[in-house]
């Protein structure tokens, strides 16, 4: 048996006594010790019982203690273990360091605002959706499709919160305004969760000008600049809007970004004016005189129609022949070095007074070497070689146009 006294936390004494046993007989000799003192006191045993009392504390100053003589035939001392008794308390969960690896858990909140909106049939979804989110100031950050979402639900008083549809498109508010406008209640609640908003944020892209090159940024001002100046409204762009044309003697020639990006670098060089385009490849046919025309659509057909007439085997242009007859004179020439003295004939400086003496290849065979010489102003071997070349191409013409007639 052993003998602790000290404070007890949990139950908030100042001190308190205790008895302790290893086993029954421990029990049992305490019992009898007991009752030897009350012998000597004179009590009558018939009326003492034995009483089985709960362990419940006791107040200071209370209750029966030992005297030195009976503490010294107690038994050792037993050191019992110490059970926690549970306590009343109120749980509070708070949101601790994450851990590698853990999950964070955000809390939702709910916000609730208040709003002034007159119902009618004309009150369209959008503008619907606009006034909440004015309300929680997000007016500047979402907006509604025009098409479907972002889903919200409506009630007013009578109605079940937990039934309510949930709208997404024009039909299902137009439903939901139509059986609103029956009841007409005072009251209206709408719901609208912020998860689902991701879609319809409205992007705030404002463009780098470090993205830019120097020279996107120096022919973007030009470019716009030609744009506003050459509008076309007989031509569409490629998006329906408002088309960007040339317009010229001979007709319209359409500018898309390609021509736009050559005009602006000409403009920056120097060599031609918003007015008028470069003399490059892609504007050729202006300086020319032969334009790639564009036509409005519907006009003309779903092809354009060729301006240049097919030529038979009974009707020959001269000037055309004789250009044909030296286009290989020129073609040999443009491939030989300049710095090198030509191998061919040259004979197209003198191309203008054959064309004045309207002689064409079909006739240079029969025309005297010495008028030839005296015409072109060459020497006689080049005459030779000029009138036998027109004869070979001559022959060569004829048996193609009587093929192409056959």
């Amino acid at each position: 048996m052993a003998l602790k006294r000290g404070l007890c936390r949990g139950c908030g004494f100042n001190e308190a006594v205790g008895l302790f046993y290893h086993s029954h007989e421990e029990i049992e000799q305490t019992r009898q010790a007991v009752f030897a003192a009350i012998r000597s006191v004179g009590a009558l045993l018939e009326n003492v019982h034995t009483v089985h009392v709960p362990l419940t504390p006791t107040t200071p100053g209370q209750g029966h203690r030992l005297h030195g003589q009976e503490l010294a035939h107690l038994p050792p001392p037993y050191e019992a273990a110490v059970e926690a008794q549970p306590l009343p308390y109120h749980i509070v969960k708070e949101k601790g360091p994450s851990s590698r690896g853990s999950k964070i858990v955000t809390k939702k909140m709910q916000l609730t605002k208040n709003a002034l909106l007159t119902f009618s049939e004309d009150l369209r979804r959008a503008d619907f959706i606009s006034v909440m989110l004015k309300a929680h100031d997000l007016d500047d950050q979402y907006a509604a499709s025009p098409h479907a979402g972002p889903g919200f639900k409506l009630w007013w008083t009578g109605t079940n919160k937990s039934a309510v549809a949930t709208i997404d498109t024009d039909d299902d508010f137009a439903i939901t305004v139509g059986a609103l406008l029956k009841k007409r209640p005072s009251n209206i609640t709408a719901e609208l969760n912020s998860d689902n908003m991701e879609g319809f944020c409205i992007c705030k892209c404002v463009p780098r000008l470090d993205s830019y090159s120097d020279e996107a940024q120096l022919h973007g001002g030009i470019i716009m600049e030609l744009k506003a100046l050459h509008k076309c409204t007989e031509h569409l762009g490629e998006n329906g809007d408002t088309g960007h044309c040339y317009k010229s003697e001979n007709g319209h020639i359409g500018l898309n970004s390609r021509h736009l990006k050559i005009w602006a670098a000409a403009i920056v060089a120097h060599e031609c004016t918003k007015r008028v385009p470069p003399n490059t490849s892609e504007f050729n046919g202006v300086r020319d005189g032969q334009p790639s025309l564009m036509k409005a659509r519907g006009r003309s057909g779903p092809r354009p129609m060729s301006s240049v007439p097919q030529s038979t085997a009974t009707s020959f242009d001269p000037n055309m022949l004789l250009m044909a007859a030296f286009m290989p004179m020129l073609q040999n020439q443009n491939m030989v070095n300049l710095q090198t003295p030509g191998a061919g004939v040259d004979l197209l400086a003198f191309e203008e007074s054959l064309a004045e003496k309207r002689l064409s290849p079909d006739i240079l065979s029969k025309v005297p070497v010495e008028r030839l010489c005296t015409i072109t102003g060459a020497v006689e071997g080049d005459v030779w070689k000029l009138r036998e070349f027109a004869t070979e191409w001559h022959a060569r013409l004829v048996e193609k146009c009587r093929h192409l007639g056959a």
